[in-house]
């Protein structure tokens, strides 16, 4: 459906995020289902501990749900066409924000949590989490890339735009 969807015109124009309202309420049902399904799983586990793998595919399921649910934040006007509730820069910076985050948690964090499961098993050494180390990998991943927003040119664009003269120099 998603993808029979914009060919027929029916988009918000907005890069990454083409899908209107119907289609983004499906979108963010089915994540959501899914991380109920993930995080049950992972509490009814009979081991006492969880691999290091789960600790990345939950983080990859968490941000990638609250991104698109903070993107695709509209009013609907119709069945098919919606407006957004950001304007301006601020539109721009979370775009600039769902965009860089949505794929790098796509990219990465999903595919660390796969390596983690999948070499592991194949070495036939499961990776349990034990140590801080692979929680300080996953921090440091979520740093990168959720907290980098503050160094973006877009950011610097909107914090330059309020000065009310040109700085000194």
């Amino acid at each position: 459906m998603a993808a029979a969807i914009p060919p027929l015109g029916f988009t918000t124009r907005k890069k990454y995020a083409e899908l209107e309202w119907p289609i983004d309420i499906l979108i963010a049902v089915v994540w959501v289902v899914y991380a109920i399904t993930f995080f049950g799983t992972i509490m009814k586990r009979r081991t006492e501990y969880i691999y290091v793998a789960n600790w990345f595919l939950g983080a990859f399921v968490i941000a990638v749900a609250v991104l698109h649910i903070v993107n695709s934040l509209a009013v609907p006007v119709g069945p098919m066409k919606s407006y957004f509730i950001y304007s301006g820069t601020l539109d721009a910076m979370v775009q600039w924000c769902y965009g860089h985050n949505a794929v790098g948690f796509f990219l990465t964090a999903g595919f660390l949590g796969m390596m983690y499961y999948f070499v592991p098993k194949q070495a036939e050494r499961p990776r349990p989490s034990r140590s801080p180390e692979p929680s300080l990998r996953l921090f440091s991943l979520f740093h990168s890339f959720v907290f980098s927003m503050r160094d973006s040119n877009i950011c610097r664009y909107a914090c330059n735009t309020r000065r009310s003269s040109p700085p000194l120099h």
